[in-house]
């Protein structure tokens, strides 16, 4: 079997697969994210582990021959650890948008940038949370041995190993993407010695084994393989089994649509490129909402506690919004509380309902967020589209990949069918096939068969031309409200 632990931002799963990609055992464990400031959003490192810990504890894995460990997580953050292996400072997560200054000052700097780390230069990403840190807490820099993302801090944590891949190194705004190597002009720009970042290896790479101290913690037999894995989005992209022609979706802490391809000569303004997992491949991405903090948000202004998942994948939140017509009895939310990312990237718009009247009530507000994040993806489509990237269907993964009432929406909104995989829980997939490669159980053509459809939805004629009426007036309602 194989076991794979995936750090979200909300949660970090355990999960042991057999190798026709059936789940054993899952285990969770919530990881909390601090707030110190407005716009701030920090993590502990150690609260990773911990639950790391608690997730493993949950799968009885005693007696159970796992053949290999699988790595994904969340992407973007930046931990400062010591020689020891040890974090210096709490993570500054992806969430966090405290350095969009210090992201759009190397924009200026670099004009370039976008074109050779494939990421528009914004705070989400690495580059510009460290060059905060030179200004604000440079002492944290000059003691930091490395400098990593999450998943580059359970690595090193479980196999005494520092490491990165493709995948996530190129989503720091440090990564040439032509070249396959960090950035020595960005890097000096920053402040950051070449020699911090760790060495990128390709992500089914397996240079380190479990250590004794690790093993313990854990409740595992010491020695066994540790696979590097890689971002949770590209992870997801393999697991979901997304191709030419064929996109992944997933809303989960935040929306996103993915579509693997080439590298281009140019890249399209307001696309992301980032490496893929598979060897060679790049992923053309746009980034959107943070869906999970406005679901959750939402959901705590209509109901007074939150309520669990159905087994059909709805929630309380979900089944309202079934209960009021499409276009929301004529109410528009803009989904941007923490400002907007693709397509628009604006990072200083700002949420809004619109057409508030007397006759809505809780079921048409809980429409109107599904539909503007379902708008969101379809801008994200015309972008891709307008790049010559067609896209003929769409894979859900993710929560959004649970709600057929969700998938119905995006289905119309979008005038493309949409798939519901087998897992919605693709990322952890995804690791679990990198780890089967790295041993050769597995090799990365096997999602297809691992991840199947279980689910086709076909938009409604009549249905999408009402929403593509509907999404026009969305369009110009974001224009009359957009801060410069």
């Amino acid at each position: 079997m194989i076991l794979t632990l995936d750090l979200g931002t909300s949660a970090l799963k355990a999960t042991l697969f057999d190798l026709d990609g059936a789940v054993v055992a899952r285990g969770a464990a919530e990881v909390p994210t601090v707030y110190p400031r407005e716009g701030w959003a920090e993590q502990d490192p150690d609260a990773w582990w911990q639950a790391a810990r608690t997730a493993v504890s949950m799968l009885d894995v005693g007696g159970r021959s796992i053949l290999a460990i699988g790595l994904t997580s969340q992407r973007e953050g930046i931990v400062p650890v010591g020689r020891d292996g040890r974090p210096l400072a709490r993570c500054i997560i992806w969430l966090d948008r405290r350095a969009q200054a210090e992201a759009e000052e190397l924009g200026r700097q670099f004009p370039d940038l976008h074109q050779r780390t494939g990421m528009v230069p914004e705070a989400t990403f690495t580059a510009g949370k460290v060059l905060w840190l030179r200004r604000h807490e440079p002492d944290i820099l000059r003691r930091a041995a490395w400098l990593l993302q999450p998943r580059d801090y359970l690595y090193i944590r479980m196999a005494a190993t520092p490491l990165t891949d493709p995948s996530l190194a190129s989503r720091t705004m440090f990564y040439d993407l032509r070249r396959r190597r960090w950035a020595e002009d960005v890097l000096e720009a920053v402040g950051v010695r070449s020699e911090q970042l760790p060495p990128v290896h390709p992500s089914i790479w397996a240079p380190g084994r479990l250590t004794r101290e690790a093993a313990a913690d854990l409740g595992l037999s010491d020695g066994l393989p540790v696979v590097a894995g890689g971002g949770d989005r590209p992870c997801e992209v393999l697991g979901a089994g997304a191709a030419a022609g064929r996109a992944m979706e997933s809303s989960g802490t935040a929306t996103n649509l993915s579509l693997p391809g080439p590298l281009p000569d140019v890249i399209p303004e307001g696309i992301l490129i980032s490496a893929h997992v598979v060897p060679g491949q790049y992923i053309w991405e746009q980034g959107m909402a943070p869906t999970g903090a406005i679901l959750q948000w939402a959901g705590a202004l209509l109901s007074p506690a939150p309520t669990p998942q159905s087994a059909e994948g709805e929630t309380d939140f979900t089944a309202r919004a079934a209960a009021s017509p499409p276009g929301a009895r004529g109410l528009l939310f803009l989904p941007h509380p923490q400002g907007a990312r693709a397509p628009w990237w604006n990072p200083r718009a700002r949420a809004a309902w619109w057409g508030l009247t007397l006759e809505q009530g809780p079921d048409d507000l809980a429409r109107s967020v599904l539909e503007a994040i379902a708008f969101e993806g379809r801008g994200a489509l015309e972008v891709l589209a307008h790049a010559g990237r067609v896209v003929d269907e769409v894979i859900l993964a993710g929560g959004s990949g649970r709600s057929r009432i969700w998938a119905a929406i995006k289905a119309s909104v979008w005038n493309r069918p949409v798939i519901l995989p087998r897992h919605a829980d693709a990322a952890s997939l995804g690791a679990m096939i990198l780890a089967g490669a790295a041993k050769g159980a597995l090799t990365l053509e096997d999602a297809p068969r691992l991840n199947p459809p279980v689910a086709r939805i076909d938009p409604d004629p009549a249905l999408a031309a009402r929403y593509d009426e509907i999404y026009a007036a969305y369009r110009r309602l974001y224009g009359r409200l957009e801060v410069q």
